[in-house]
C-alpha cells in the first residue's frame, strides 16, 4: 500500500486530525508578519488552515491525501512551488510519517519553497494503528533538530518543537 492509499484509507475512515492543528494557529500567527505567503505540510482536514484564515492568515495547504478540495496533493519531497515562493512553512504531527529514507529531501523541498521562516512541531514516539506503522521516523526533538540545521544551506529561520513540549 502507497503512501497516499494509507492516509486515503486512514481519512476515509475515521482518522482524527491532529490535537495540535488548533493550537498550531495560535504559534503561526506569533511569527508571521503582516501579507506573509504561509504553506501548511500536511494540511489533513483543513483544520489549522480554516483556523488562520479565520484571524485574517492566508496560507496554502498540502498533504499527500485530504479530503478537502481546496488542499494540493502532494508529497512532502516534491512541493509545486517555486523556490523561496513562501515566507512561511509550517507543519506539524507530519515529519514523523515521512519514511526515513526521504527526510532529507522533504527537507530539502521544505526549505526550498521557504523564503523565511519554517516551523514544525513533531512527534518524536511511534505510532501504530491496525498493523500500519504510521510514525516512520522515530526520532528525539534533538536529531530533527540537527537534521534541520544540517540542510539548512541558507540559513533560514527553523523553529522546531517537540510535540509533547507543545501540547
Amino acid at each position: 500500500m502507497t503512501e497516499r492509499e494509507v492516509y486515503q484509507k486512514m481519512w476515509t475512515t475515521g482518522y482524527k486530525r491532529s490535537q495540535c492543528a488548533v493550537p498550531l494557529v495560535e504559534l503561526v500567527k506569533k511569527h508571521i508578519k503582516a501579507g506573509e505567503k504561509a504553506i501548511e505540510i500536511g494540511s489533513g482536514d483543513g483544520t489549522t488552515i480554516r483556523g488562520l484564515e479565520a484571524i485574517g492568515i492566508k496560507a496554502t495547504g498540502t498533504d499527500i491525501y485530504s479530503t478537502n478540495s481546496s488542499i494540493i496533493e502532494c508529497p512532502a519531497d516534491n512541493i509545486p512551488f517555486g523556490d523561496d515562493f513562501f515566507d512561511v512553512s509550517f507543519s506539524t504531527d507530519v515529519l514523523e510519517h515521512i519514511p526515513t529514507s526521504l527526510v532529507d529531501d522533504s527537507i530539502r523541498e521544505i526549505l526550498r519553497v521557504t523564503s523565511r521562516l519554517s516551523i514544525h512541531v513533531i512527534a518524536c514516539w511511534g505510532d501504530e494503528r491496525d498493523g500500519i506503522v504510521l510514525h516512520k521516523t522515530v526520532q528525539k526533538i534533538a536529531w530533527w533538530k540537527d537534521k534541520f540545521n544540517s540542510l539548512n544551506t541558507e540559513n533560514k529561520e527553523l523553529v522546531i518543537i517537540d510535540r509533547d513540549a507543545f501540547l
